[in-house]
């Protein structure tokens, strides 16, 4: 059962879930929690779950063991289940699932019928929710009318129609680029703003920093890591976990006394560890320079963005870091990391 006592400022858990679908198990006892009024972000390849956790708190999928709560209240147990239509949430799917019968303008009118809400007040929601989403010259079309940003937006704008208390995200911006994209991340953020919970998947990292305030790592079903952005970035505690968070170098380091001792420099500090240990860095972490004597040698270099994506062997390590010039296959190097590694306290895990 959960743990209690429940913490009130907790949005939406899940305790020990697990959920098969088809016989084929798709989450194993997943715990994990999203603050209330925050935003956090599931992320993970595909076939991690993500979506799957979204369905089961919208109440579209039954677990098979395990509570999910909403607030305070159990949504979904061996023994309890709340309808979806009382959970008061709104879901944007990836594809939009859009009705194709039906206009703009009734896409935003029924979340709002089946609320209750009178006739004038649903009108006055219409057209605030169609100035914003930029739709007031598509109210009449239908879903096969309308172009990809606007079936994008037509979606958001349906989730957020009757002002849900938790709304749920799948990869928001999928499928969505340009000028589209960015004043979709726009409301995106003012939706945040809102203090509303907020639950959404991405596979796509510049998402992850733009939105999260609370990060989930799953892979294969499982809750790799769980905790703030920052805190999760700064100890993944395991590799892979660091690698999905694109983190590409793993070398080892020793800790002795408060003494961080690398290849690239020593750090001293409380590392709450001692001996051997993996430590992990992402490409940007380095600092790279040409070098007659140095000990890396240049084994690949090609052009990302503004940036050159430069491959170095390094004893028995092959590294990545970024280089602001072309480097030339062959030459030497020298590698210096920016400030201290992540730790892999529980590699092998």
């Amino acid at each position: 059962m959960f743990p209690e006592p429940h913490d009130p400022q907790t949005g939406i858990a899940l305790d020990r879930v697990s959920c098969a679908l088809d016989g084929h198990p798709i989450l194993r006892h997943v715990s994990w929690s999203a603050p209330q009024g925050k935003t956090t972000v599931l992320f993970g390849p595909s076939g991690a779950g993500k979506t799957t956790c979204l369905r089961l708190i919208a109440g579209l999928e039954t677990p098979t063991e395990g509570v999910i709560r909403l607030g305070e209240r159990i949504a979904s147990s061996p023994t309890e289940w709340i309808p979806p239509h009382r959970r008061r949430i709104g879901f944007c799917f990836q594809d939009s699932a859009l009705w194709p019968a039906l206009t703009v303008r009734r896409h935003l009118e029924i979340p709002l019928r089946d609320q209750g809400r009178p006739a004038p007040n649903r009108e006055e929601r219409i057209r605030e929710l169609l100035q914003t989403f930029s739709l007031e010259e598509s109210a009449s079309r239908y879903p096969a009318q309308l172009s990809g940003g606007e079936k994008k937006r037509l979606a958001f704008a349906r989730a957020l129609a009757m002002r849900p208390d938790f709304l749920l995200l799948d990869e928001p911006l999928s499928s969505v680029e340009g000028p589209m994209r960015e004043q979709l991340s726009r409301l995106l953020g003012l939706s945040m703003q809102l203090e509303r919970t907020i639950v959404a998947v991405t596979h796509q990292m510049d998402e992850v920093f733009a939105a999260a305030d609370r990060l989930v790592v799953l892979s294969e079903g499982r809750v790799l890591r769980t905790g703030a952005l920052a805190e999760v970035f700064q100890d993944p505690r395991n590799r892979q976990t660091a690698a999905l968070l694109g983190f590409r170098n793993f070398f080892s380091v020793e800790v002795q006394a408060d003494a961080l001792h690398t290849p690239f420099g020593v750090w001293r500090g409380n590392w709450n560890a001692q001996g051997k240990i993996i430590a992990a860095g992402l490409p940007e972490d380095f600092m790279i320079q040409k070098e007659e004597n140095g000990t890396g040698i240049i084994e690949s270099c090609r052009l990302a963005g503004r940036r050159f994506r430069v491959q170095v062997v390094w004893g028995a390590e092959t590294l990545e870091a970024l280089s602001d010039v072309p480097l030339s296959l062959g030459e030497r190097v020298v590698l210096q990391l920016k400030h201290p590694p992540a730790l892999l306290r529980d590699e092998g895990r």
